[in-house]
């Protein structure tokens, strides 16, 4: 826990010991006696199946000292911590489960959140979506872009607004309970529209790419006519992760002689009107609708008869991310807010093709200072988040320019709007660099 003034150091480790806190769940101390003879509670062992991870038959319990207990599954090789804290027993998984198969993580988590936050009427749709966006993305590695990871992006993205969505903005209310004050909301929709907002707000990010490849594609097939089924195979491919009516002209826009805004423009309206949101329209400097505002869209086209108020504010919140135009407010915007703060900070980890490596720019950021507030933490006035890049070979091998980072995070960071009633007040960033770069 974060004393007084403490920078709190987040990478992917962090973020999995935060994590494993979403995993876990809580019981009566009436357990206790059980546990300390080494027996399994038949209760404890119901909570397990009830919450999505069922025990095997061969469990071990070990009592560490007097508020801690290891439960271990040999059979499934997971182990459980069981800890002793203000008068109830607080039971989640072991962080270290998890640090060699990052991957493996994101997935346990997303199937749990899906499990206990999505209406189950709108599961599979969700559920293909988080699932599916991935393989179009791991595809522009392939390309000669600069290209960095935008599934996993998002999961650290999600995570790190759990953790911030804990934090204290006052005395008396924490950031999830200010977004639950202005929507009129439980916390549980909180929840679910952050993670249905930070799992998908970049999953319309190659959908972006690919149509803006298109007046090359017909340079390229005025030489090579039999590319056609090619490019439709393509299409049926891009069609099962992205709503059919934003696809499904990919190769007409190819082989006739229309644009893209023409597509686009009533396809992404068609969905951006389902949210009711009409002041979200809007288009990059290239003249195509930008990725957030595809994510959205797609998102209201796949949901349609499925969405509400809770849903529409996510998919808001995925139009507003990426809108360098559109200043946002906490009080009025919170949950688009967040996220496009935790956008903006998540640059650790960012894997990239490097050669024959597959590595990122940064390993983590500090944030903070936070205040210690009982068994939590408070904002403070000043929000400051440091960058420090520490490998010089790897930014010059990706052509990372300290001007653009820092021109990119200035004209982010300036949009977020704060409240003089809830901390921050302020956002400072600082990045520093090897001095040989």
């Amino acid at each position: 826990m974060a004393e007084v003034g403490e920078f709190v150091a987040v990478d992917n480790e962090f973020l999995i010991k935060e994590m494993c806190k979403f995993l876990g769940f809580s019981m009566d101390v009436e357990l206790e006696k059980d546990l300390n003879k080494g027996i399994m509670p038949e209760r404890l062992k119901n909570m397990f199946e009830t919450k999505g991870a069922p025990l095997s038959e061969n469990i071990t319990v070990k009592k560490e000292n007097e508020n801690k207990w290891v439960i271990t599954d040999e059979e499934k090789k997971d182990t459980y911590i069981v800890r002793k804290e203000d008068g109830k027993l607080n039971i989640c998984k072991e962080a270290n489960d998890h640090r060699k198969k990052y991957s493996d993580f994101i997935i346990e988590i997303y199937e749990k959140w899906i499990k206990n936050n999505v209406p189950s009427d709108i599961e599979s749709r969700i559920r293909t979506l988080v699932e599916q966006s991935r393989y179009l993305d791991w595809v522009l590695y392939l390309t000669n872009k600069r290209y960095r990871d935008h599934y996993q992006h998002q999961f650290n993205v999600g995570a790190l607004g759990w953790f911030l969505l804990q934090i204290h903005v006052s005395n008396d209310m924490t950031l999830e309970q200010k977004i639950a004050d202005r929507y009129s909301w439980e916390l549980k929709d909180v929840h679910t529209a952050w993670w249905i907002s930070s799992l998908l707000h970049d999953h319309g990010y190659p959908i972006s790419y690919l149509f803006s490849s298109i007046p090359a594609m017909r340079r390229i097939r005025l030489e090579f006519e039999t590319l056609k089924s090619s490019i439709e195979q393509i299409e049926d491919a891009i069609t099962d992760v992205y709503h059919y009516t934003l696809c499904r002209d990919f190769a007409k826009l190819i082989y006739e002689q229309l644009t893209t805004e023409e597509v686009l423009q009533e396809k992404v309206g068609h969905g951006i009107d389902l949210l009711g949101f009409p002041e979200i329209k809007s288009k990059d400097e290239t003249g195509i609708h930008d990725h957030g505002v595809l994510s959205a869209a797609n998102l209201a086209l796949v949901l349609k008869d499925g969405l509400n108020d809770v849903l529409k504010e996510a998919a808001k919140a995925m139009a507003l991310h990426n809108n360098t135009k559109i200043e946002v407010e906490i009080e009025e915007n919170p949950l688009a807010f967040l996220l496009i703060l935790c956008d903006e900070l998540q640059e650790w980890g960012r894997k990239m093709i490097i050669s024959d490596d597959f590595t990122s720019e940064l390993e983590q950021i500090k944030l903070g200072p936070f205040l210690k507030k009982g068994n939590g933490m408070e904002f403070s006035e000043l929000l400051k988040v440091k960058f420090e890049y520490e490998d010089a070979r790897i930014l010059r091998d990706t052509n990372w320019s300290y001007e653009l980072f820092n021109k990119s995070k200035l004209e982010n960071f300036k949009r977020l709007k704060f409240s003089k009633g809830v901390n921050p007040k302020k956002l400072e960033f600082e990045v520093r660099i090897p001095s040989s770069i």
